[in-house]
Protein backbone atom coordinates (compact mmCIF):
# COMPACT_ATOMS: atom_id res chain seq x y z
CA UNK A 1 0.00 0.00 0.00
CA UNK A 2 1.16 3.49 -1.20
CA UNK A 3 -0.28 6.53 0.51
CA UNK A 4 1.17 9.78 -0.83
CA UNK A 5 -0.08 12.94 0.49
CA UNK A 6 0.46 16.69 -0.55
CA UNK A 7 1.33 19.45 1.50
CA UNK A 8 3.81 19.63 5.22
CA UNK A 9 4.29 16.88 7.45
CA UNK A 10 1.25 16.52 9.50
CA UNK A 11 2.71 18.33 12.72
CA UNK A 12 4.24 20.98 10.55
CA UNK A 13 0.80 22.00 9.29
CA UNK A 14 -0.62 25.59 10.35
CA UNK A 15 -3.68 27.90 10.06
CA UNK A 16 -2.66 31.42 9.60
CA UNK A 17 -6.13 32.66 11.05
CA UNK A 18 -5.28 30.39 14.25
CA UNK A 19 -1.40 32.31 14.22
CA UNK A 20 -3.27 35.23 14.00
CA UNK A 21 -1.82 36.18 11.03
CA UNK A 22 -4.87 36.90 8.82
CA UNK A 23 -8.41 36.96 9.98
CA UNK A 24 -10.33 34.76 7.38
CA UNK A 25 -9.73 32.77 5.18
CA UNK A 26 -8.73 34.28 1.66
CA UNK A 27 -11.73 34.66 -1.18
CA UNK A 28 -10.47 32.71 -4.16
CA UNK A 29 -13.30 32.97 -6.81
CA UNK A 30 -17.20 33.71 -6.67
CA UNK A 31 -16.58 34.52 -3.05
CA UNK A 32 -16.15 31.13 -2.06
CA UNK A 33 -13.22 31.37 1.29
CA UNK A 34 -10.16 29.36 0.57
CA UNK A 35 -6.61 29.05 0.79
CA UNK A 36 -4.32 28.21 -2.46
CA UNK A 37 -3.48 25.80 -3.68
CA UNK A 38 -5.29 24.25 -0.83
CA UNK A 39 -5.80 24.64 2.98
CA UNK A 40 -2.93 22.99 4.68
CA UNK A 41 -5.28 21.93 8.32
CA UNK A 42 -8.07 19.99 5.97
CA UNK A 43 -6.63 19.09 2.44
CA UNK A 44 -4.31 15.49 1.97
CA UNK A 45 -4.67 12.23 3.71
CA UNK A 46 -2.90 13.89 6.99
CA UNK A 47 -6.00 16.59 6.90
CA UNK A 48 -8.73 17.17 9.17
CA UNK A 49 -9.23 13.70 9.90
CA UNK A 50 -6.58 12.22 9.77
CA UNK A 51 -6.63 10.70 13.14
CA UNK A 52 -10.10 10.60 12.96
CA UNK A 53 -12.29 9.67 10.06
CA UNK A 54 -10.67 6.05 9.67
CA UNK A 55 -8.00 6.64 7.55
CA UNK A 56 -5.71 4.83 10.31
CA UNK A 57 -7.96 1.63 11.14
CA UNK A 58 -5.00 -0.06 13.86
CA UNK A 59 -7.87 -3.30 13.17
CA UNK A 60 -8.71 -5.30 9.98
CA UNK A 61 -11.97 -5.86 11.88
CA UNK A 62 -13.82 -2.88 10.31
CA UNK A 63 -13.57 -0.15 7.89
CA UNK A 64 -12.12 -1.40 4.55
CA UNK A 65 -11.05 -4.49 2.24
CA UNK A 66 -7.91 -4.51 2.46
CA UNK A 67 -8.09 -8.34 3.43
CA UNK A 68 -9.32 -9.33 -0.09
CA UNK A 69 -5.67 -8.40 -1.37
CA UNK A 70 -3.66 -9.34 1.64
CA UNK A 71 -3.87 -11.81 4.68
CA UNK A 72 -5.04 -11.28 7.66
CA UNK A 73 -1.69 -11.51 9.60
CA UNK A 74 -0.04 -9.25 6.90
CA UNK A 75 -2.45 -6.70 7.68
Amino acid sequence: VLLIDKGQDIMKRHCPIKEKKIKSCPIIRNNEPGCLPACSITAGFGGAGAYSDGKFNITSEFGGWLTDYLSTNEV
